[in-house]
């Protein structure tokens, strides 16, 4: 469970970080920090180094996603557990956030009396477990990209069908390295039947490489269209 000696406070609304600051120093009796935008939180988040931020998402300029995806670029602040802030807390903006590696989300409006036990709670939920929901919401976002990564491979394939004579072998290239990509993210991802079903256009665009006579090609062509037909099936399924 992560010790919260310090925190600070992200957001462009005065009175918020006014309640905030009270609630979070003197109801939580943490030593508080607070930054009015993004840059700001960026700076102070490398001098001070405080155990938790909490992020608005909504700010001017540089909002909460870009704050965090810059402070997690940085080596001095990128292990510092960030929680997200936002009027916005349907399941679906709750695993983006959680996606993006986010200790967690807190309501807004948010109760000042109850923000440190807000913050508290995320935290006394097992690592194992923050893992695991930070995880289930990669592979929800992985798979509603899913059908767009199967539509640029049937793209490369088409080019390896209308090619020329010179530009085979790179179309042929091409289209064999989305396939691989596609088969290791796809299983790493859970999704088992896509990954084997692209394993099979993979071998079948090798051998289209080398088939020398209309029967070879036509046999990895229908190779190649029944493993896509059934990479579609999978992750539809």
């Amino acid at each position: 469970m992560t010790t919260i000696r310090s925190i600070m406070l992200v957001d462009d609304e005065p009175d918020i970080r006014t309640i905030a600051q009270m609630s979070l120093a003197h109801v939580g009796g943490w030593e508080t920090f607070l930054a009015t935008c993004g840059q700001e939180a960026i700076a102070l988040a490398s001098r001070h180094k405080p155990d938790v931020i909490i992020l608005d998402v909504m700010m001017p300029e540089m909002d909460g996603v870009e704050t965090f995806k810059a402070l997690a670029a940085q080596a001095e602040t990128r292990d510092i557990p960030v929680i997200f802030m936002t009027a916005k807390v349907q399941t679906q903006e709750r695993e983006r956030y959680v996606g993006l590696g986010a200790a967690g989300v807190i309501a807004k409006p948010f109760d000042p009396m109850r923000l440190p036990e807000e913050v508290k709670s995320i935290f006394a939920q097992p690592a194992k477990q923050r893992g695991r929901n930070r995880m289930d919401a990669l592979r929800k976002r992985y798979a509603e990209g899913l059908g767009a990564k199967l539509d640029g491979l049937r793209a490369a394939v088409d080019t390896v069908r209308t090619a020329s004579a010179e530009d085979f072998a790179s179309a042929v290239e091409t289209a064999h390295r989305t396939a691989h990509t596609l088969h290791g993210t796809a299983g790493t991802y859970g999704y088992q039947a896509v990954s084997e079903a692209m394993a099979q256009v993979e071998a079948a665009l090798e051998r289209l490489g080398q088939a020398s006579d209309e029967a070879s090609l036509e046999a990895c062509w229908q190779a190649v269209d029944a493993s896509l037909e059934a990479a579609a099936r999978a992750s539809d399924a």
